[in-house]
């Protein structure tokens, strides 16, 4: 695990909503009063990198000095202000996508951490101790629990997909290869997802320099969905692993707009995510989802629309999906999920991948 050191940049704290109307909006003392008042729980969902940043900062002694180094104190200096002690911490997505010999030292290394620089937190009465959690964490897909395969399914099987575009020189342009990715999408899974269709969308624009705004934010994509540590992966099973990653960041959005739109236990949410990871952060301000109280999730909408610069990818693209969501509407609101079926298109997935990877490998 990377550990910080001395004369580095620390790594900057994002706390994002994945659920909003215009303008991400920020997580301030004027919320929290608002929920309170309103009998509405304020949660936050750590990342997993919040934990890896406790747990390196431990190993290297806990020096208070060395708090910046990791990015903690932008941590503490959010979770330590007034009234911030209604706020709700929510580790359990991160520590879920630990492997399970690391999950005990996590954990010790997280209580003591916050017990230690923001003691007002204590465990909620209906958390969990650890020797009741069941371990989510797997390396591949099929190892999963049978239910967590339900729930990666989609996510997993897209961005599958996704990489078999990319693994192909067949020498398409842009516009072609995301066509050939949104037929591959219908002839093998047979339902479009709005935001691994969006994360696509990016990895397979084309590069404009020039923009750097946009630069930037397309390489975010592609590093965060297309690469497997920060490189091009090179094996099937480096591929698999990608997808599998990408599948996991989308679930936390998920899980975060799942939350608001159903509440917990009768009461009513409003969550957010903690993260070192500007990538997600980026895709959060790109693409977010529409509260619409119990229906939150069911209406994405594109925050930002890249100017085309003359290539027309873009305006391209939008009409493609347009049409077909139009086309697809009726079918779409009256169709039901059938969990066990996408989880069999999953291996239809793999079976394209694992082709064209063999081509792409030798």
């Amino acid at each position: 695990m990377r550990v910080w050191t001395p004369g580095t940049s620390p790594p900057s704290l994002h706390v994002i909503k994945p659920v909003y109307s215009d303008k991400m909006p920020a997580l301030s003392r004027a919320r929290l009063l608002e929920n309170a008042v309103a009998q509405r729980e304020t949660v936050l969902l750590f990342d997993t990198n919040i934990l890896r940043r406790m747990y390196d900062f431990a190993r290297a002694g806990a020096r208070r000095e060395a708090l910046r180094e990791h990015g903690l104190d932008q941590l503490i200096r959010v979770l330590n202000q007034p009234d911030y002690d209604t706020l709700l911490l929510s580790p359990g997505f991160a520590f879920d996508e630990l492997a399970p010999a690391m999950t005990a030292r996590f954990h010790s290394v997280f209580e003591w951490f916050i017990s230690h620089y923001t003691p007002q937190y204590r465990n909620h009465p209906s958390a969990l101790p650890p020797n009741l959690w069941t371990p989510q964490y797997h390396s591949t897909y099929w190892e999963l629990t049978r239910h967590a395969q339900y729930v990666f399914a989609l996510p997993y099987a897209l961005l599958l997909l996704l990489q078999a575009v990319i693994g192909d020189k067949s020498g398409q342009g842009t516009g072609a290869r995301f066509e050939r990715f949104i037929q591959l999408v219908l002839a093998e899974i047979d339902m479009l997802s709005a935001r691994e269709i969006e994360v696509a969308r990016w990895c397979l624009s084309p590069p404009i320099d020039r923009d750097i705004s946009y630069r930037d934010r397309r390489q975010a994509m592609i590093d965060n969905f297309a690469k497997f540590q920060k490189r091009t992966p090179r094996s099937i099973e480096e591929l698999k692993h990608t997808a599998l990653n990408g599948a996991r960041d989308l679930l936390l959005i998920a899980a975060a707009v799942y939350s608001d739109a159903k509440g917990l236990d009768g009461i009513a949410q409003d969550t957010w995510i903690a993260t070192y990871d500007g990538k997600l952060a980026s895709y959060c301000e790109h693409f977010s989802y529409v509260p619409l109280g119990p229906l939150s999730g069911s209406l994405a909408s594109i925050t930002h629309v890249p100017s085309d610069h003359d290539t027309g990818y873009w305006q391209s693209t939008a009409e493609l999906l347009y049409g077909l969501n139009r086309q697809r509407a009726a079918r779409a609101l009256s169709r039901e999920f059938n969990a066990p079926e996408i989880v069999e298109r999953v291996r239809r997935a793999e079976g394209i991948v694992e082709m064209t990877a063999a081509h792409r490998f030798g």
